[in-house]
């Protein structure tokens, strides 16, 4: 039997992570996804009956609690200390860091043991990390257990880039690099700047670091949607201090064109003051509507797409991998414009129109990139739809990406056994 085991260290299942666990499950006969306790238990979208959730447990922590004194003179921690006094590249408040990155990964760890036991004598096991931190260190550590186990994991930007993090190489980096089986980054732009970012004295093998474009899934066929005056523009993000949705506000307070509809789909820490803006901004503007959907389940924002005219999808983070959102608004036939951050230029990538956003973009110069997409003819506007089709179908299309990736992960787990 092959046995993949998905670790994450998240208090729900990130929607990304939804689409994925379904893939495997077509691929592997068990999928077990280890994870801490949630706080939203969204897993009830999950249909397969051959994916099995394992939340760690209060004794876990207990005994985790127990062991950090010890775990803090483990050799890999006591080696990227020396190394990173050595070249005096050590980060500031490193040992704070490092303290809580052992207390997860061992807090996975624990839970994630059980799993591979029960299967260790008769089936082949592969383990993949959601993200290039404590659920990769768990995943090694997993592997320094169990050598004969497949370990791979996911990589995508806030935890290896140094602009999101302040210990990007300083999180057991070379003892993951050197025992994991591979590591899959996002996007291309991710791998450069995670290499670039390497303190010298890591070593690591470049085919091991390989790039797999995550891809999204398409739930709906789009329905005859019915044209409005208004241009209709959306946004799709969380409302945090990265994802700058006061910047959109900010231009819309510029707006002097036709009647524009500005929908933003998400929710988060700033969401209050955001509306408060819109209030005092646009609720007089004669032209401007506005609307705050909230946080909405994934299958909800793409039957939205489905079922809506959007003219423009409009992502103005300050900092990004490789947007899911961007994927998803694709998929329906929407033009995106957003900015050039992360790996964006990998997908916002026409050949007959640069839709990119410098990531200093100012309010006026937003509210005029705005304006020249809501004056294309429709012809224009048919075309750079087809191509944001066309763009998803061969690149982020994951009923093809993620279904040949799991194949190809359980296949080379059937090798690695043999």
């Amino acid at each position: 039997m092959n046995v993949l085991v998905a670790l994450n260290y998240q208090r729900e299942i990130p929607p990304f992570m939804l689409t994925e666990l379904r893939y495997a499950a077509q691929q592997f006969d068990k999928v077990y996804y280890v994870t801490r306790e949630f706080e939203y238990d969204n897993s009830g979208l999950l249909e397969e009956k051959n994916i099995c959730i394992v939340q760690m447990k209060r004794r876990h922590r207990i005994r985790t609690l127990l062991e950090l004194p010890y775990l803090l003179f483990r050799s890999e921690i006591i080696f990227e200390f020396v190394q990173g006094i050595k070249t005096g590249t050590l980060p500031k408040q490193y040992l704070r860091h490092v303290g809580k990155e052992l207390y997860c990964t061992q807090n996975l760890y624990h839970a994630a043991m059980p799993v591979l036991a029960t299967h260790r004598k008769s089936d082949s096991i592969c383990v993949q990390a959601t993200w290039f931190d404590v659920c990769a260190y768990a995943a090694t550590k997993l592997k320094k257990k169990m050598p004969e186990i497949k370990v791979v994991s996911l990589a995508h930007a806030f935890e290896i880039n140094p602009a999101r993090s302040n210990f990007v190489g300083y999180s057991c980096d070379h003892f993951k690099l050197k025992r994991l089986d591979a590591v899959y980054f996002i996007a291309d732009e991710m791998r450069k700047i995670y290499i670039n970012a390497l303190p010298r004295w890591i070593h690591y093998s470049s085919d091991k670091l390989k790039i797999r474009y995550l891809g999204s899934q398409k739930k709906y066929a789009p329905v005859v949607r019915d044209n409005t005056d208004a241009f209709t523009l959306c946004s799709c993000s969380g409302v945090n201090a990265l994802k700058r949705v006061d910047l959109i506000v900010e231009a819309l307070t510029l707006w002097k064109g036709r009647k524009i509809h500005w929908i933003h789909i998400g929710d988060g820490e700033l969401m209050d003051e955001i509306r408060q803006r819109a209030v005092k901004s646009l609720s007089e503007k004669d032209n401007v509507e506005y609307t705050f959907m909230g946080k909405l389940e994934n299958r909800d924002v793409q039957k939205f797409y489905a079922e809506h005219n959007v003219d423009l999808f409009l992502n103005v983070s300050s900092s990004e991998g490789l947007p899911i959102s961007i994927m998803e608004a694709m998929s329906y036939g929407i033009p995106v414009l957003a900015t050039d951050v992360g790996a964006t230029s990998e997908i916002v990538c026409y050949k007959d129109e640069n839709m990119l956003l410098p990531k200093d973009i100012t309010p006026q110069v937003l509210c005029d990139r705005i304006a020249t997409v809501s004056r294309w003819t429709e012809e224009k506007h048919s075309r750079l739809s087809q191509s944001s089709l066309h763009i998803w179908e061969t690149k982020f299309n994951a009923d093809i990406a993620a279904k040949s990736y799991y194949k190809s992960l359980r296949e080379k787990n059937d090798q690695k056994r043999l």
